[in-house]
């Protein structure tokens, strides 16, 4: 990616996956239904994005420039539906309270 947009253009998405979970986490906070479905949906791209990185790991056998690999697409297919399900249940648990 370095080769086509840059270092600051892989600086600059980073940031911004870094900074939709801290927003939605907020929103999660206050209690917005909406913020449930969308923190699973960003929690199934980061699973996606974990068997991504599993997947170019196997086919490369290697690390990307020493960044990307197996050990982060792990973390990612362990944490990823781990907060689909937690989540889920908390959303259930909000609708019910309701």
């Amino acid at each position: 990616m370095e080769a086509v947009y840059g270092l600051g253009w892989f600086l600059v998405a980073n940031w911004a996956l870094f900074c939709i979970p801290v927003v939605i986490f907020y929103f999660i906070l206050q209690e917005k239904r909406w913020a449930y479905g969308l923190g699973m949906m960003y929690a199934g791209v980061m699973t996606l994005n974990g068997l991504g990185h599993n997947a170019a790991t196997l086919l490369t056998g290697r690390y990307f420039g020493g960044f990307a690999g197996g050990y982060t697409g792990v973390a990612f297919l362990i944490l990823g539906p781990l907060l689909i399900h937690s989540l889920r249940a908390r959303c259930l648990a909000a609708a019910g309270a309701r």
